[in-house]
């Protein structure tokens, strides 16, 4: 049995998670799932999913397993110190025809304040060919399935959605956000559409911006006395010398 148009639709997806916090540090975690078409049209996917390269890059695997109606599930996760790590394992996802296409973090600090950034495409061509030489081939069955699903069929069977999550608010976004602050694209790939992706957040300690200005307050209140004393100081003396006609004498 092979995923043909008309019939039972083969679908699959893959869901990209990416968790950033603070310092920098965070996570990416795919998430893949075949549903029971695939498994049908597919029978050895199961043992032909090979995720040996993955675990000793660094990943943790979890799967495949059976989901309940008869499809397959595997989950990919990997944590990262830096934005600039992070954007290394997030280009481990596929090869340079991929679906994931220059997906970077940044991240710029200033008092009181950290700003961080995802941006990316979605772009799908080439059919299951485009997963070559990556985790992600095994994951939706590449090699085996590649001679029975078709470009136009693995476009309208498999999906795609991309979850982020920033520190802080969520200033610019072309995705959609949530109530708590991930924003999500859920890219159309068919005839080979490419779908940039783009989020900024800022994180302000608001605390340390008030103790910053509390010190300028404490700054300019010293200034302020300082001033009134010296001004004191001077109109003592005016008020002296006009009294006696003479230099105010020393304290």
């Amino acid at each position: 049995m092979v995923c043909r148009p008309g019939m039972a639709r083969c679908k699959a997806s893959v869901a990209l998670a990416v968790t950033v916090a603070a310092d920098g540090s965070g996570a990416v975690e795919v998430t893949v799932l075949a549903d029971r078409d695939v498994v049908v049209a597919a029978p050895d996917v199961m043992s032909d999913v090979r995720l040996d390269d993955a675990a000793a890059a660094g990943w943790a695997v979890e799967g495949p397993s059976a989901t309940p109606d008869g499809g397959l599930r595997v989950v990919l996760r990997k944590r990262f110190a830096t934005p600039e790590e992070g954007t290394a394992v997030l280009a481990e996802l596929n090869g340079p025809q991929g679906p994931f296409r220059d997906l970077r973090l940044s991240r710029s600090t200033s008092f009181a304040r950290v700003e961080s950034a995802f941006d990316g495409t979605v772009q799908l061509e080439g059919g299951l060919a485009a997963f070559a030489d990556d985790a992600l081939t095994s994951l939706v069955g590449g090699p085996p399935l590649g001679d029975r699903v078709t470009e136009e069929q693995l476009a309208s069977g498999f999906a795609v959605r991309v979850a982020v999550r920033l520190p802080g608010t969520v200033g610019s976004t072309n995705g959609t956000v949530a109530s708590d602050g991930t924003v999500t694209w859920a890219p159309a790939l068919a005839g080979g559409a490419a779908t940039a992706m783009h989020a900024d957040a800022a994180l302000v300690d608001q605390e340390a911006l008030d103790a910053r200005r509390n010190e300028r307050l404490a700054i300019v209140g010293m200034a302020v006395w300082a001033v009134l004393v010296i001004a004191v100081l001077a109109g003592g003396v005016w008020w002296w010398r006009r009294r006696t006609g003479g230099p105010a004498p020393l304290r």
